[in-house]
């Protein structure tokens, strides 16, 4: 008996053993299934993001219509109109369908703007337009023509907030950004921040970020934009939106087309908690999308290709055309950020030396050698003949390189409305012995002249070298951002002052690799990535004194006696027409509205000095005073609707010696001169006319 109960536990135990190792291998067999499913899963998600369309993979069908209506759009592409922004889309697809470069590409391409590319598409002279707008209005005025009309989201623009990077909020929902830019919200305290008042920025009006707030905003009305005033160049003050500032406490917005890290000290909000980055916009997770629209008539003869462009938009090639020329694709496909070639250095050049009050130049007219058809051929006068051969072969050699590329450059005016040929220009510039020259295609629009192409270069006339553009700059100066600044403010100022002049393609973060550099421009020419048309900018680097062509050196020993050496006074405005200094402040009094723009040298003493002293010497008293003076000699004098006065008091400083404050009336008008008030750097006391005119006299100053 007890040997058969041994047996029987022999045998439970063998059993409960061989269950157990049944029961092993099942989990393991589990546990290879499941983990071999889930592999497979990873791996069809991974697949479904390379297809790229939507999370299915790209058919052999799809593929071959994709092909097919790629050979019908390169044999007859529909002629695009559009805003500036979609310039690089347009670009895009020649650069797809014809493999062209991207930025030559975008050289030749002319878009209009949203309301007369709409008008262009019901006149016929386009074919379809790209554009961020189609109202009710525009819907109706084509019914009216018998126009049907159809519309695509093709792409979209990632709208973004921008704030300080010292801003210690990180994300806001979109019930929060309602609330600040419906003025609910006033203090940064509210969510989240410093204890500070929000400073909300807006854009002009017909900007793409600005359409998408007003829809955004929803039932809420938008809080009466921050405002700021400009002047032009025959003096007009202009009231404008205030473009953000990137101050502390400020918060903007704009169009997505860089990473945060490529501007300057700027920081993009979370929305929601989600990152403004490219992959987050594509995927949708991003909430803040604005469309592109693809707009054309549906009974236009050319609709057939029209129709097929749209198409090849909408699939993943044509997805990834809109994604690699920096929007948002509709669908999913692979993106990358897009970065510019931007430019970025010390400087190279000699030791810092202080500030003079004078520099010496001389007329170009007295070394330029003019040719046939009045072209500057070459210079002459250097005493350094090898030298001067160096700048003439130069001078030559672009010109004929050029002459080359003189049949494009007419291809380009015939398509460009009221752009007119100027053809090859030399311009030279010569100041403390430092020589500018640049060899350009040049021609106009209107009044606006513009670079189609050419070179530039640099020479230091005293050691004979060709100088890059950060040998320009005392050597470990970090000079690049102080010209970047100085570029972002003319070009809020120039579209404040004519949105006609400077046509975005997309923002400016900086300069890029390829500008021409003279001793104080910076010139984009027509292939460029920011800007429709060739842009120069006149730049003042003096007060920072970062530049060396601001030592004073007399250049005796560099010309021969013949060319004339001028001696000059150097003459800084706080309000110029290419760069305002200092900052521009409305004030009113019981009689007075000024328009005042204080100094601003980079030199703290010397901004306290010229400032004070011009609220010290320009108050309501005194400028009665000189009211009635101009009154009492026939001066027509305005008064605004409240029975003010409109004044406008602005700065020149000549040298580091002297102040001038210009005080005028009328500024919606012709100017009409008050007076002047003159001061010393030194002591800020008043001095004459006389005292300033017998020191420029004493320093051999005409």
């Amino acid at each position: 008996m007890k040997i058969l109960q041994d047996e029987n536990k022999k045998a439970t135990i063998t059993a409960m053993i061989l269950s157990g190792v049944v029961i092993f291998f099942v989990l393991l067999a589990i546990f290879f299934f499941v983990s071999s499913n889930k592999k497979g899963s990873n791996t069809s998600k991974k697949e479904e993001q390379k297809s790229g369309n939507n999370g299915y993979q790209i058919t052999e069908e799809e593929k071959k219509r994709v092909e097919e209506l790629a050979n019908i759009l390169r044999n007859n592409l529909p002629q695009i109109d559009g805003i500036t922004s979609t310039i690089p889309l347009e670009a895009g697809i020649s650069v797809k369908l014809f493999g062209k470069l991207q930025e030559v590409v975008e050289a030749g391409i002319i878009h209009t703007d949203s309301e007369k590319a709409f008008s262009n598409l019901l006149a016929g002279r386009c074919d379809i337009i790209f554009t961020n707008v189609f109202t009710d209005k525009q819907e109706r005025e084509a019914a009216a023509k018998n126009i049907a009309l159809k519309k695509e989201t093709v792409g979209h623009e990632g709208i973004v907030f921008a704030v300080n990077i010292a801003n210690p909020v990180e994300t806001l929902t979109q019930e929060q950004l309602i609330g600040i830019y419906s003025g609910k919200i006033k203090n940064w305290k509210e969510v989240g921040g410093n204890d500070e008042e929000i400073v909300a920025f807006q854009n002009k009006e017909n900007d793409i970020a600005q359409i998408f707030m007003k829809e955004f905003m929803g039932e809420e009305k938008l809080i009466d934009p921050k405002k700021e005033f400009l002047t032009t160049g025959t003096g007009k003050i202009l009231e404008t939106n205030a473009t953000y500032d990137n101050s502390e406490n400020a918060i903007g917005y704009m169009v997505y087309k860089y990473p945060a890290s490529e501007y300057n000290q700027i920081k993009f909000i979370k929305v929601d908690g989600i990152e403004p980055t490219i992959s987050k916009m594509t995927s949708k997770e991003y909430p803040l999308l604005a469309d592109i629209y693809a707009i054309y008539n549906t009974a236009k003869e050319s609709t057939k290709t029209v129709d097929e462009l749209v198409e090849w938009l909408l699939t993943h090639e044509g997805q990834t055309v809109v994604a690699n020329s920096g929007y948002v694709p509709t669908k999913i496909v692979e993106v990358s950020e897009k970065n510019i070639d931007k430019y970025y250095s010390l400087g190279t050049g000699k030791e810092q030396v202080e500030l003079g009050n004078f520099y010496y130049t001389v007329n170009s007219q007295d070394y330029n050698v003019v040719g046939q058809d009045a072209l500057v051929v070459g210079i002459q006068g250097l005493k350094n003949q090898e030298l001067q051969n160096n700048i003439n072969s130069f001078i030559r050699e672009t010109t004929e390189e050029l002459q080359g590329k003189e049949n494009e450059y007419e291809k380009y005016l015939i398509s460009k409305p009221n752009g007119i040929k100027e053809g090859i220009k030399v311009q030279t510039e010569c100041k403390n012995g430092y020589l500018s020259v640049q060899v350009v295609l040049k021609y106009k629009v209107g009044s606006y002249e513009y670079i189609y192409d050419g070179r530039s270069k640099v020479y230091d006339l005293y050691s004979g070298q060709e100088l890059s553009l950060s040998d320009l700059y005392y050597a470990d100066v970090d000079f690049t951002p102080v010209l970047n600044e100085q570029i972002e403010k003319i070009i809020i100022d120039k579209i404040g002052e004519d949105e006609t002049y400077i046509r975005s393609k997309r923002p400016f973060i900086g300069l890029t690799n390829n500008v021409l550099y003279g001793l104080e421009t910076i010139s984009f020419k027509k292939e460029n990535p920011y800007f429709e048309e060739s842009i120069e900018f006149k730049l003042d680097t003096y007060f920072e004194n970062i530049s060396i062509i601001n030592e004073e050196r007399d250049m005796k020993d560099i010309w021969e006696d013949n060319i004339k050496i001028t001696k000059e006074v150097i003459e800084h405005e706080a309000e110029t027409s290419s760069f305002k200094r200092g900052s521009a402040i409305k004030k009113e009094t019981s009689g007075c509205v000024y328009n005042v723009f204080y100094m601003s040298t980079n030199y703290p003493e010397t901004d306290e000095k010229i400032n004070e002293s011009m609220d010290n010497y320009t108050k309501d008293e005194n400028i009665k005073q000189l009211l009635q003076k101009a009154v009492n000699s026939g001066s027509n004098l305005i008064v605004d609707e409240n029975n003010k006065y409109q004044i406008t008091i602005y700065t020149t400083v000549i040298g580091n010696k002297y102040a001038i404050m210009h005080v005028t009336a009328n500024p919606e008008q012709e100017r009409i001169n008050l007076g002047t008030i003159s001061i010393s750097l030194e002591n800020t006391k008043k001095v004459s006319q006389d005292d300033i005119q017998k020191w420029k006299q004493d320093n051999g100053i005409n």
